[in-house]
Protein backbone atom coordinates (compact mmCIF):
# COMPACT_ATOMS: atom_id res chain seq x y z
CA UNK A 1 0.00 0.00 0.00
CA UNK A 2 1.14 3.42 -1.00
CA UNK A 3 0.31 6.77 0.26
CA UNK A 4 0.74 9.88 -1.31
CA UNK A 5 -0.20 12.96 0.54
CA UNK A 6 -0.30 16.94 -0.79
CA UNK A 7 1.28 18.51 1.84
CA UNK A 8 0.35 21.78 0.49
CA UNK A 9 2.21 24.37 -2.10
CA UNK A 10 5.95 24.47 -1.82
CA UNK A 11 5.94 28.21 -2.28
CA UNK A 12 4.00 28.90 1.11
CA UNK A 13 5.10 30.58 3.90
CA UNK A 14 4.05 28.57 6.71
CA UNK A 15 5.65 24.67 6.23
CA UNK A 16 3.97 24.16 9.14
CA UNK A 17 0.56 24.80 8.43
CA UNK A 18 -0.64 21.55 6.07
CA UNK A 19 -3.26 21.35 3.09
CA UNK A 20 -5.34 23.73 1.09
CA UNK A 21 -8.71 25.21 2.20
CA UNK A 22 -11.75 24.34 0.93
CA UNK A 23 -15.01 26.62 1.12
CA UNK A 24 -17.10 23.81 2.56
CA UNK A 25 -20.47 25.17 1.09
CA UNK A 26 -19.41 25.27 -2.45
CA UNK A 27 -16.54 22.44 -2.27
CA UNK A 28 -14.15 24.58 -4.04
CA UNK A 29 -10.86 25.77 -3.34
CA UNK A 30 -9.75 28.67 -1.56
CA UNK A 31 -7.23 29.94 1.08
CA UNK A 32 -7.18 28.45 4.13
CA UNK A 33 -8.77 29.53 7.04
CA UNK A 34 -6.10 31.68 8.91
CA UNK A 35 -6.02 33.16 5.47
CA UNK A 36 -9.68 34.16 4.59
CA UNK A 37 -10.20 37.65 6.68
CA UNK A 38 -11.79 39.47 4.00
CA UNK A 39 -14.80 37.51 2.61
CA UNK A 40 -18.80 38.60 3.74
CA UNK A 41 -18.98 38.27 7.04
CA UNK A 42 -21.77 35.37 6.54
CA UNK A 43 -20.40 33.46 4.25
CA UNK A 44 -19.53 29.65 5.54
CA UNK A 45 -15.79 29.31 7.17
CA UNK A 46 -13.33 28.12 4.67
CA UNK A 47 -11.95 24.42 6.04
CA UNK A 48 -8.35 23.06 5.36
CA UNK A 49 -8.03 19.87 4.21
CA UNK A 50 -4.80 17.27 3.42
CA UNK A 51 -5.72 15.68 -0.01
CA UNK A 52 -4.71 11.80 0.37
CA UNK A 53 -4.87 8.81 -2.33
CA UNK A 54 -3.48 5.48 -1.52
CA UNK A 55 -3.62 2.58 -3.65
CA UNK A 56 -1.69 -1.05 -3.91
CA UNK A 57 1.37 -0.42 -6.51
CA UNK A 58 4.39 -2.64 -7.22
CA UNK A 59 7.38 -1.15 -5.36
CA UNK A 60 11.04 -1.40 -5.04
CA UNK A 61 13.43 0.44 -2.31
CA UNK A 62 17.00 1.64 -3.39
CA UNK A 63 19.15 2.18 -0.59
CA UNK A 64 23.13 2.62 -0.52
CA UNK A 65 25.31 0.86 1.44
CA UNK A 66 27.42 3.11 3.93
CA UNK A 67 26.88 7.03 3.99
CA UNK A 68 24.13 7.79 1.27
CA UNK A 69 25.19 10.05 -1.31
CA UNK A 70 24.82 13.53 -1.46
CA UNK A 71 21.43 15.26 -2.70
CA UNK A 72 22.56 15.95 -6.31
CA UNK A 73 23.93 12.60 -6.76
CA UNK A 74 21.17 10.90 -5.72
CA UNK A 75 18.98 13.20 -7.83
CA UNK A 76 20.93 12.62 -10.80
CA UNK A 77 20.72 8.09 -9.95
CA UNK A 78 16.93 8.14 -9.26
CA UNK A 79 16.00 10.09 -12.59
CA UNK A 80 18.56 8.21 -14.76
CA UNK A 81 17.23 4.93 -12.73
CA UNK A 82 13.83 5.87 -13.70
CA UNK A 83 14.67 6.19 -17.47
CA UNK A 84 16.73 3.58 -17.57
CA UNK A 85 14.02 1.22 -16.72
CA UNK A 86 11.66 3.21 -19.56
CA UNK A 87 14.19 2.04 -22.04
CA UNK A 88 14.92 -1.70 -20.70
CA UNK A 89 11.10 -2.16 -20.48
CA UNK A 90 9.93 -0.08 -22.83
CA UNK A 91 7.79 1.87 -20.87
CA UNK A 92 5.55 4.77 -21.80
CA UNK A 93 7.30 7.90 -19.56
CA UNK A 94 5.37 7.82 -16.41
CA UNK A 95 4.15 4.46 -16.10
CA UNK A 96 7.10 3.72 -13.67
CA UNK A 97 8.00 6.94 -10.99
CA UNK A 98 10.04 7.62 -8.73
CA UNK A 99 10.36 9.51 -5.21
CA UNK A 100 13.12 10.47 -2.57
CA UNK A 101 12.88 8.98 0.70
CA UNK A 102 12.50 10.05 3.89
CA UNK A 103 11.63 13.69 1.80
CA UNK A 104 12.68 15.66 -0.54
CA UNK A 105 14.75 17.77 1.88
CA UNK A 106 16.44 14.80 3.32
CA UNK A 107 17.24 12.51 0.62
CA UNK A 108 18.30 8.85 1.50
CA UNK A 109 17.04 6.42 -0.70
CA UNK A 110 15.18 6.05 -3.65
CA UNK A 111 11.32 4.65 -3.87
CA UNK A 112 10.40 3.28 -7.23
CA UNK A 113 6.53 2.35 -7.97
CA UNK A 114 4.69 1.19 -11.17
CA UNK A 115 2.05 4.25 -11.47
CA UNK A 116 -0.35 2.88 -13.47
CA UNK A 117 -3.09 0.74 -12.88
CA UNK A 118 -2.07 -2.89 -12.67
CA UNK A 119 1.69 -2.14 -13.12
CA UNK A 120 3.78 -3.73 -16.12
CA UNK A 121 5.49 -6.31 -13.43
CA UNK A 122 9.25 -4.56 -14.35
CA UNK A 123 10.21 -4.34 -10.48
CA UNK A 124 9.65 -7.81 -10.16
CA UNK A 125 11.54 -8.49 -13.30
CA UNK A 126 14.50 -6.22 -11.99
CA UNK A 127 15.21 -7.99 -8.62
CA UNK A 128 14.55 -11.60 -10.34
CA UNK A 129 16.99 -11.25 -13.25
CA UNK A 130 20.82 -11.68 -12.65
CA UNK A 131 21.35 -8.74 -15.01
CA UNK A 132 18.74 -6.60 -14.75
CA UNK A 133 20.03 -3.49 -12.42
CA UNK A 134 23.14 -4.14 -14.76
CA UNK A 135 21.18 -3.61 -17.78
CA UNK A 136 19.08 -0.98 -16.47
CA UNK A 137 22.20 1.23 -15.58
CA UNK A 138 24.23 0.67 -18.71
CA UNK A 139 20.82 2.00 -20.70
CA UNK A 140 20.81 4.99 -18.53
CA UNK A 141 24.54 5.74 -19.04
CA UNK A 142 23.80 5.56 -22.53
CA UNK A 143 20.98 7.87 -22.41
CA UNK A 144 23.31 10.49 -20.76
CA UNK A 145 24.80 10.99 -23.85
CA UNK A 146 28.35 8.49 -22.96
CA UNK A 147 30.31 6.11 -24.93
CA UNK A 148 32.91 3.97 -23.90
CA UNK A 149 31.04 1.71 -22.01
CA UNK A 150 32.41 -1.19 -22.72
CA UNK A 151 35.80 -0.31 -21.87
CA UNK A 152 34.47 1.01 -18.55
CA UNK A 153 33.09 -1.34 -17.52
CA UNK A 154 35.50 -3.94 -18.38
CA UNK A 155 38.73 -1.66 -16.63
CA UNK A 156 36.07 -0.46 -13.37
CA UNK A 157 37.22 3.04 -14.51
CA UNK A 158 34.66 5.85 -14.91
CA UNK A 159 37.37 7.89 -16.55
CA UNK A 160 37.10 6.49 -19.40
CA UNK A 161 33.76 7.80 -20.35
CA UNK A 162 33.36 10.04 -23.10
CA UNK A 163 30.88 12.32 -24.27
CA UNK A 164 29.09 11.10 -27.82
CA UNK A 165 29.95 12.96 -30.51
CA UNK A 166 28.07 16.56 -31.31
CA UNK A 167 26.58 16.53 -27.36
CA UNK A 168 25.36 19.77 -26.58
CA UNK A 169 23.87 18.99 -23.44
CA UNK A 170 25.48 20.51 -20.29
CA UNK A 171 24.04 19.16 -17.30
CA UNK A 172 20.72 17.64 -18.69
CA UNK A 173 17.71 17.59 -21.45
CA UNK A 174 14.88 16.20 -22.56
CA UNK A 175 16.76 13.67 -24.30
CA UNK A 176 18.48 12.52 -21.31
CA UNK A 177 17.41 12.92 -17.80
CA UNK A 178 14.92 15.89 -17.70
CA UNK A 179 11.35 15.41 -17.88
CA UNK A 180 7.76 16.31 -17.35
CA UNK A 181 7.45 14.75 -14.39
CA UNK A 182 10.90 15.72 -12.54
CA UNK A 183 10.61 19.44 -13.13
CA UNK A 184 11.24 20.06 -9.17
CA UNK A 185 14.39 18.35 -9.78
CA UNK A 186 15.84 19.98 -12.35
CA UNK A 187 17.92 22.16 -10.81
CA UNK A 188 19.75 19.06 -9.01
CA UNK A 189 20.21 16.72 -12.42
CA UNK A 190 23.44 16.80 -13.81
CA UNK A 191 24.24 14.19 -15.95
CA UNK A 192 28.64 14.90 -15.06
CA UNK A 193 28.45 14.20 -11.61
CA UNK A 194 31.13 11.49 -10.97
CA UNK A 195 29.55 9.54 -8.27
CA UNK A 196 26.36 9.10 -9.74
CA UNK A 197 28.60 8.08 -12.96
CA UNK A 198 30.71 5.78 -10.42
CA UNK A 199 27.73 4.17 -8.86
CA UNK A 200 25.89 3.31 -12.35
CA UNK A 201 29.07 1.71 -13.56
CA UNK A 202 29.44 -0.40 -10.31
CA UNK A 203 26.01 -1.43 -11.25
CA UNK A 204 26.75 -2.22 -14.62
CA UNK A 205 29.50 -4.62 -13.29
CA UNK A 206 26.83 -6.12 -10.25
CA UNK A 207 24.40 -9.12 -10.15
CA UNK A 208 21.13 -9.61 -8.92
CA UNK A 209 20.99 -12.50 -5.95
CA UNK A 210 17.52 -12.94 -4.84
CA UNK A 211 17.84 -13.91 -1.19
CA UNK A 212 14.77 -16.49 -0.05
CA UNK A 213 12.28 -14.73 2.01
Amino acid sequence: MISRINKGLRRRKEKSILGFGIDPASGRWTKGPEEDDNGPPDSPAAQRVVPIVQDNKNAALFRFLGDPPGPGTLTTLQHALTRGLEVVFQLEEGEIQTEPTPSRERRRAILAFEATEGGAGVLGQLVSERDGIARVARAALDLMHLENIDASSAGRDPSLFRDKEGTECVKGCYRCLLSYYNQPDHELIDRTDQVARRLLLRMICSTVDPTAR
